[in-house]
């Protein structure tokens, strides 16, 4: 089976350049032909490790968005014309617009890893900000239309995607890290994990832990990241006082190690498209404590047994729940034990298993 995915580039440390990597990489040893096509790569190397088996072929457009995309989908199909893949899949960017109007024969699925009120959340300002997101919206609608399958990542999604596509699968995303060892949840330590970006809600997150200090003054916050709002968020840092208490690590490709000396995690987002992140401390035996975005968290955390849902923005709430966790080691070890278990389900096998038995019900 040849298979060909889309994506802006690999160089990134996001979530969706790691979960590229990784099901490619898969795929590949399980005797797939695996071709990575990105927009923007030039001589930059894949941040993740991929197989040596997987193919990575940069299309050199610069970018896959704006006006760039009519030049990006010659060149796309230039490449697909070339390959011949039985299957080519977009990774959730403006990839999909391209893929909607190529000539390729080949079966055609988009995935998708936000959640459908993503343009509504982004353009939240009046009258002309509703009419970009709708727009932005009916035209995504309308390309994934086009494909044979249209695959997101939670059941929420699942169901909002449903009222305007009749082509939807939901599929998890898999566990994307190494795990060498469990986190024995004894050290002063939590962490945090994500794009240092608005909706991420980073302010928050430090504004928590100076008030964590104030009753835990020998525990501290590593932030593992990089984004355009780090050398504001580092001046906030100072200014608060917290340098040594709160520190920004930067992307470390080996994030399970990090994990691995924490004894819990934190995410204060305000919408997530799945919340990868969580798995992955989940797979290190961390406590979870998560803002209840309507999508991702609330599927992947048993309130009160695998962590805590608290209401997004409410800092006082989030205060007391780590400091439980700091003060209650049973507490701690108990909700790592559940964590752990519940993220047994996203094992890269159980996952791939999904997406071979979706290749296989594609139409010939």
């Amino acid at each position: 089976m040849k298979i060909v995915y889309l994506i802006h580039s690999l160089h990134n440390p996001g979530g969706m350049e790691r979960v590229v990597s990784v099901k490619a990489s898969w795929l590949a040893e399980h005797g797939c032909d695996v071709r990575i096509l990105t927009a923007s790569l030039r001589s930059r190397k894949p941040f993740f490790p991929l197989s040596d088996k997987v193919s990575v072929i940069d299309l050199g457009t610069g970018d896959s968005f704006g006006p760039a995309l009519r030049r990006y989908g010659k060149a796309l199909e230039r490449a697909l014309e070339d390959i011949c893949p039985d299957i080519c899949i977009s990774s959730g960017g403006n990839e999909i617009y391209a893929l909607a109007e190529s000539r390729c024969s080949c079966a055609k699925i988009a995935e998708y890893h936000f959640s459908r009120d993503k343009f509504h959340l982004k353009y939240a300002f009046p009258f002309f900000g509703r009419i970009v997101a709708d727009w932005r919206l009916a035209r995504l609608t309308a390309a994934a239309a086009k494909m044979d399958r249209f695959v997101v990542l939670t059941k929420a999604d699942r169901r909002d995607w449903e009222r305007s596509l009749s082509n939807v699968e939901q599929i998890y995303n898999p566990l994307t890290i190494n795990v060498k060892e469990l986190s024995t949840l004894e050290n002063e330590r939590f962490v945090a994990v994500g794009r240092l970006s608005a909706e991420k809600n980073w302010p928050a997150m430090i504004e928590i832990w100076a008030k964590v200090l104030v009753r835990h003054p020998e525990w501290k916050l590593d932030i593992y990241g990089d984004g355009k709002l780090r050398d504001s968020l580092q001046k906030r840092i100072d200014a608060m006082g917290l340098r040594g208490k709160v520190t920004l690590c930067g992307a470390d490709p080996d994030i399970a190690a990090r994990m691995a000396q924490a004894s819990g995690l934190l995410l204060t987002s305000e919408r997530e498209g799945f919340g990868l992140v969580l798995i992955e401390a989940a797979a290190c035996a961390l406590p979870l404590v998560s803002s209840a975005c309507p999508v991702g968290p609330l599927e992947l955390i048993e309130d009160g047994v695998s962590g805590f849902l608290l209401p997004c923005g409410d800092t006082d709430a989030f205060v007391e729940a780590v400091c439980r966790l700091i003060e209650d080691r049973e507490l701690r070890l108990r909700m790592g034990r559940n964590a752990l278990e519940m993220s047994r389900k996203f094992s890269i096998d159980n996952v791939m298993g999904r997406w071979l038995e979706l290749f296989r019900s594609l139409p010939d």
